[in-house]
């Protein structure tokens, strides 16, 4: 009976070893745009504009599960010692638990608060990560992998990836660029008709 026992034990630290490991894969993977348009494994989130816990108004982000509170800072280029310039900042993404929900906020500086974003700025929760973007302008992104549940949007469940496009045309924008392009093809094709 001992035995038997024993061998339970012996099965069950295995399988939790097992489940430990697992752990250090990808949890979730979330991307999200500066324009309330977010996934979460490809499943739509919900967004909406809320006032985050330091008073500041901006675009939001509900996940489905919590995670811990703090801010990723995009940079425009890699920091330069000693420290953190607000010229060198792109946007702030912010993580913050409302009850039982958990909000992702994306202050932008160019769409979403311009007049407030040296506020937004100086309100930097302690222990904020800064990632640097990739891309050129108007084509920005940044990749922040929470890798554990201490860094701000981590889980306990295991790492989140978060994709966070920052700077991607207006769909305003794209469709006067389209409507550019095919004015000039147009007119391309008449020229060359005549």
């Amino acid at each position: 009976m001992r035995v038997i026992g024993l061998l339970l034990i012996a099965g069950a630290l295995v399988l939790g070893a097992g489940a430990q490991s697992a752990w250090a894969t990808t949890y979730a993977q979330v991307q999200i745009d500066e324009y309330g348009v977010g996934t979460i494994d490809n499943v739509p989130l919900v967004s909406g504009t809320g006032v985050d816990h330091f008073g500041f108004t901006g675009l939001y982000y509900t996940l489905p599960f919590l995670v811990t509170p703090g801010d990723v800072v995009l940079l425009e280029q890699q920091p330069v010692p000693p420290g953190l310039v607000l010229a060198d900042v792109s946007d702030i993404v912010r993580f913050e638990q409302v009850g039982n929900e958990t909000r992702l906020f994306f202050f932008s500086e160019a769409d979403v608060l311009p007049d407030n974003f040296p506020q937004v700025f100086a309100s930097l929760q302690p222990g904020y990560v800064q990632v640097p973007e990739i891309g050129t302008e108007c084509y920005n992104w940044a990749l922040y992998t929470a890798t554990d549940y201490t860094m701000p949007g981590g889980s306990t469940f295991g790492e989140v990836q978060y994709q966070i496009i920052s700077d991607v045309p207006e769909p305003v924008t794209m469709a006067g660029l389209m409507l550019g392009i095919g004015g000039i093809a147009g007119y391309v094709r008449k020229r060359r008709k005549a």
